[in-house]
């Protein structure tokens, strides 16, 4: 299989600079919240309490983060206002840089590892970027469980069995129920997965056995495993469900959604390098991160101080 490799920089750990003013609106138990303490510096701050933040690990140069003030641990945990106020100016940024996508992981299993609401907004062409390449690679974009947990939930399959998702458009006024029953049928279905275990073999839902020899190296399982659901439950779902969600269109009136259920966790004591989450599954990528030389490096800096000029002009009015 082809996918694309992105090299970003090897960005240094930087120390969190926040403000007395700020920890005093957080309180001192969000110390260690990165989004919280303001580890990322704010492009724009709406009077809503959204924050556009400077991504502290970019992809590309053309990354922000979306992320409420308040500290809150997903959509699930927030109100219908709250919720449209966040997707309008998502919308706001799809709309106005080309390609753009919003990249939303929930959960453990999901590829989230910061406990506060937070979306990744990629402004532009990743499989364009001057800093990706095609490379060759077994596959590191797939669940097993993806495409049991849809079939079970009811829910119509977009996919080849393979990197499996739900996709929608959806008019903006119904974008609220929409994820939040579209969730709700997920977990029904993760759940009763779970407790009735009617299938044995994942290829009954429609996976091929060749694929699942394709995988076995990002579990660290044989194929059979990857092929017993009941393996799989026992041994491989360490945090439950994840959900990754994409929002690829956006215009005046609808949203195009993608969502895709998570359960097969890669071990948490494994490296990043086998992390997978919204970037790898919903654009075919491998990330990177290593020393660029020093002329590449400068380049990356302007495109990425363009970019934030651009989007904190666009996002002006918010303030």
């Amino acid at each position: 299989m082809v996918v694309y490799e992105i090299r970003a920089p090897l960005w240094p750990e930087k120390t969190a600079s926040f403000t007395s003013k700020e920890m005093k609106k957080t309180g001192s138990r969000m110390r260690d919240c990165r989004f919280c303490v303001l580890a990322e510096e704010p492009l724009v701050e709406s009077k809503t309490g959204l924050r556009i933040l400077k991504a502290k690990y970019p992809y590309i140069p053309q990354h922000c983060i979306l992320a409420p003030r308040d500290h809150v641990l997903a959509l699930h945990k927030i109100t219908k206002k709250q919720f449209d106020d966040i997707f309008m100016m998502t919308g706001e940024m799809i709309q106005n840089f080309q390609h753009a996508t919003a990249l939303w992981n929930f959960g453990v299993v999901g590829g989230q590892t910061l406990k506060h609401l937070h979306i990744h907004l990629i402004c532009s062409n990743v499989q364009e970027s001057k800093y990706a390449q095609l490379k060759s690679a077994e596959n590191l974009i797939a669940d097993p469980l993806s495409l049991p947990i849809l079939v079970e939930s009811g829910l119509p399959v977009i996919g080849n069995g393979y990197d499996t998702a739900f996709s929608s458009r959806i008019h903006k006024n119904d974008l609220y129920d929409f994820t939040k029953n579209t969730i709700t049928q997920l977990f029904d279905g993760f759940f009763h997965l779970v407790q009735s275990r009617m299938y044995d073999k994942v290829h009954k839902y429609g996976y091929n056995y060749h694929n699942l020899e394709r995988l076995t190296w990002l579990y660290g399982v044989s194929a059979d495993n990857l092929n017993d659901i009941d393996f799989l439950i026992s041994n491989m779902v360490t945090a439950g469900l994840g959900i990754n969600l994409m929002i690829s269109e956006c215009n005046k009136d609808t949203f195009k959604i993608h969502i895709m259920p998570r359960a097969t966790s890669v071990s948490p004591t494994e490296t990043l390098s086998k992390r997978i989450a919204g970037l790898e599954l919903f654009h075919q990528t491998i990330l990177t991160r290593t020393k660029l030389a020093p002329d590449i490096e400068i380049e990356w800096e302007e495109s990425q101080g363009e970019f934030y000029k651009q989007a904190q002009k666009l996002l002006n009015h918010y303030s």
